[in-house]
């Protein structure tokens, strides 16, 4: 078996912490008298499995880029992204008197994916298209012979979205509920969707 990518070795570990804490949720609500907060472990793991997913592709693109750029050459999706990045003249010229100006590259772009938001399929698509990738999401999705997974993994995000921005509550300021089992599901589609997508990414750009 291949040696794991750190962002793949990053995001098992995040997603691994997710899991244990719904578990933990089940475990707790056997109890007498749980918190009437226990609730709240188990969109703590939303959030956190979600996060997971948004640093593993950033993360990934980061690791593929220089040995791409190495090996093909810069297209111009991806001088679009160096020049976002503040690859400029000015940056170029000072690279030019570096013994590593890869290293640079790479810190550039790592400080410009920290605003970067990989939650949606289609912003994930048209990042990996600067490695000649088509339709990544669909075709991961694809290999692993599972036709609902993308629509679990983004009832995830939908999920997490609410948590964060209106802290889970309804119209009515009610909080929703929230089923410990459909979560734990979920999560484990997306962490079977981000290992099929790091096995296509790396069989794809050989990486």
């Amino acid at each position: 078996m291949p040696k794991q990518s750190k962002a793949l070795q990053n995001f098992m570990h995040t997603i691994k912490r997710s899991l244990d804490l719904v578990r933990l949720y089940i475990e707790l609500v056997k109890s007498p008298n749980p918190p009437s907060s226990a609730s709240d472990v188990v969109r703590s793991a939303v959030v956190l499995s979600v996060a997971a997913m948004d640093a593993y592709f950033t993360n990934k693109f980061v690791e593929m880029l220089v040995p791409y750029i190495r090996k093909r050459g810069p297209n111009n999706e991806l001088i679009d992204i160096l020049e976002k990045a503040g690859l400029d003249t000015e940056q170029a010229l000072v690279m030019a008197t570096m013994s590593r100006p890869f290293r640079r590259v790479r810190s550039l772009v790592q400080n410009y994916f920290e605003k970067y938001v990989t939650q949606k399929f289609d912003v994930i698509d048209k990042l990996f298209l600067c490695f000649g990738l088509k339709n990544l999401t669909k075709h991961t999705q694809g290999i692993t012979k599972r036709k609902r997974l993308l629509r679990s993994i983004e009832l995830l995000v939908e999920r997490r979205h609410q948590i964060v921005h209106d802290g889970d509550l309804n119209s009515h300021g009610k909080l929703r509920r929230i089923d410990p089992t459909s979560v734990l599901g979920r999560i484990e589609d997306l962490a079977a969707f981000v290992e099929a997508a790091d096995i296509l990414l790396n069989s794809a750009t050989k990486v």
